[in-house]
């Protein structure tokens, strides 16, 4: 987060073998990077795929040095591209990404935010937690703009539909109902849903495997700015800590049911049932160290979003990482004597 700038919300994640990045520009207006993090004790090798409105680019082939981290202007992945997909594949390595969208023109700040990973093209996308923010416009309120961007990654073109999930209902917005998604070419689509200020959820169905992610208009300090809501995986049990932070969750589903253990700093802590259809919500009080996400109906998609004066940050409700269990060997020492 920029202080009086923009802000932004993103998961520590453990190192993942690829990572998708949706989002970012490379044009004139970008101050935008990519970080690579190589944790571990040997070097690493990774590969950053690069897809634009144009098409696939170059694959640029990167190393790191052990327990280093190298950094890419956007703008020097793809000069002059307004659309962006990145995949950041290791090769070797205990490899991290992170992906940062800041634009400026001039002096002047147009707004940034961390750009979450997300997971790679499915069939079925779901993205909770988008914002639908009102601006005053003379004596009628104006909705500051949405835009989808979708990548259709595979050699066919694609069929999609856009599903808008709200407290008016679920609905496909007129040009998104069979819409042709071109292969292997970044597509921005405007996504301007008549609705109140709020919160609103999508769902993506498409007959070719597709990334996709929303940008959204924002305000802070009564400044320009922007947030990126990216595809949330399906809601499994798992802890997150929220110390210093009240973000709103917003959960999507056909009949959302779950059980959310709040843990205050002062040592209290409280269960909450979170139950609604199509869409729910649950503000995060202040003092609250860490939640427990138990009891997970089926087909829940859930996300939270961090309002400050800086502007808006968005994240995912995922494990950031979670327990392996490998089987005992069998084979002994016996095994290495004839």
């Amino acid at each position: 987060m920029r202080e009086g700038k923009w802000a932004g919300a993103t998961l520590c994640m453990a190192s993942a073998p690829s990572q998708w990045f949706v989002g970012g520009s490379a044009d004139v207006t970008s101050q935008g990077k990519l970080l690579l993090v190589n944790s571990g004790l040997s070097k690493a090798e990774a590969e950053i795929r690069i897809w634009t409105e144009a098409g696939a680019q170059l694959t640029k082939l990167v190393s790191l040095k052990a327990d280093s981290q190298t950094t890419f202007g956007l703008d020097s992945l793809a000069p002059g591209s307004k659309d962006l997909v990145l995949n950041v594949i290791a090769r070797s390595g205990r490899l991290n990404a992170f992906m940062v969208d800041e634009r400026g023109r001039g002096l002047r700040t147009l707004g940034g935010d961390l750009i979450n990973s997300t997971p790679g093209p499915a069939r079925t996308l779901n993205i909770p937690g988008i914002p639908h923010i009102l601006q005053k416009s003379g004596k009628k309120d104006t909705a500051l703009s949405h835009a989808l961007r979708i990548l259709n990654p595979s050699e066919t073109d694609a069929r999609i539909s856009v599903e808008v999930i709200s407290i008016d209902g679920a609905f496909i917005p007129v040009g998104l109902e069979g819409r042709t998604i071109t292969a292997g070419k970044v597509l921005s689509l405007n996504l301007n849903p008549n609705l109140e200020a709020g919160r609103f959820g999508i769902r993506i169905t498409s007959d070719q495997p597709v990334v996709a992610a929303v940008y959204s208009k924002t305000l802070g300090f009564n400044k320009s700015d922007f947030v990126w809501s990216t595809v949330a995986p399906e809601l499994t049990d798992f802890r997150v800590a929220v110390s210093g932070l009240s973000p709103q969750l917003i959960f999507t589903g056909g009949s959302i049911d779950i059980n959310l253990e709040i843990f205050y700093i002062n040592g209290k802590n409280k269960s909450v049932k979170v139950r609604g259809e199509d869409i729910a919500f649950y503000q995060i009080p202040e003092g609250v160290r860490s939640l427990i996400f138990s009891e997970i109906g089926k087909g829940i998609y859930g996300g939270a979003l961090l309002s400050t004066k800086s502007g808006y940050g968005y994240f995912p409700l995922t494990a950031g990482s979670s327990i392996t269990k490998a089987s005992i060997p069998t084979p002994n020492i016996r095994v290495l004597t004839p």
